[in-house]
């Protein structure tokens, strides 16, 4: 108890785990009170607490895609955007020249992946949150967001979800133009496939015994 009393960090971390012990509500309203005090913070990171400051990031993140996760993915997902809204900033508090505290939130940007696809939540209101994400990332923390969200999106195989995406090909990259959900607007430079990406699954057609339209002349 002395060492928790001395560092900050162990003390939060251990009364977190006590409240997920409880229920992911609790943990939840333990995650939140944290979350609220970075949101509201004003004051710069200084050098002596930069340490400290990315251990304490590293917590949140590893507390909701953990623990929370594990019981509540639905909330969790919830609870990881919100964490990755502080983003931007935390990054202008902070003089980052290690990238600790943009590696915390590079890695929770993974972590959306899986906990999206345990969330099974809608395809429409995923896509809609990635696209508000990727329209304000100045900080480029998005860029694979994409990428990493397509199993997710691609969950019910309908129109509005995975399959909607396409590698590049030469005039026709991002989201295609026949899926009403996902082209309602146009994709961010982050939004389109690059040549560095990894190999996508086979497009599907999202009506399926209807040829695609010849583009106009």
């Amino acid at each position: 108890m002395e060492v928790a009393e001395a560092q900050p960090t162990i003390k939060r971390r251990l009364r977190m785990e006590l409240a997920g012990e409880v229920g992911p509500e609790d943990l939840a309203t333990e995650i939140g009170k944290r979350l609220a005090a970075i949101e509201t913070r004003r004051s710069r990171v200084h050098w002596r607490k930069y340490k400290e400051f990315v251990r304490d990031l590293s917590l949140q993140r590893a507390m909701i895609t953990g623990k929370m996760a594990q019981q509540k993915p639905a909330l969790a997902l919830e609870f990881l955007w919100r964490f990755l809204d502080m983003a931007e900033g935390v990054l202008r508090l902070t003089k980052d020249e290690k990238g600790e505290v943009e590696a915390v939130f590079l890695g929770a940007v993974e972590d959306l992946g899986p906990i999206a696809v345990a969330a099974k939540g809608s395809t429409t209101a995923l896509a809609d949150r990635a696209f508000q994400a990727l329209e304000t990332d100045e900080d480029e923390i998005f860029v694979r967001l994409v990428e990493i969200l397509l199993p997710a999106l691609d969950a019910e195989g309908s129109p509005g979800c995975g399959c909607c995406w396409r590698p590049p090909s030469p005039g026709a990259d991002g989201p295609n133009p026949r899926c009403a959900p996902l082209s309602r607007r146009s994709p961010t430079r982050k939004a389109t496939w690059t040549a560095s990406s990894p190999p996508s699954p086979p497009a599907k057609r999202c009506n399926p015994g209807r040829a695609p339209r010849s583009p106009a002349a």
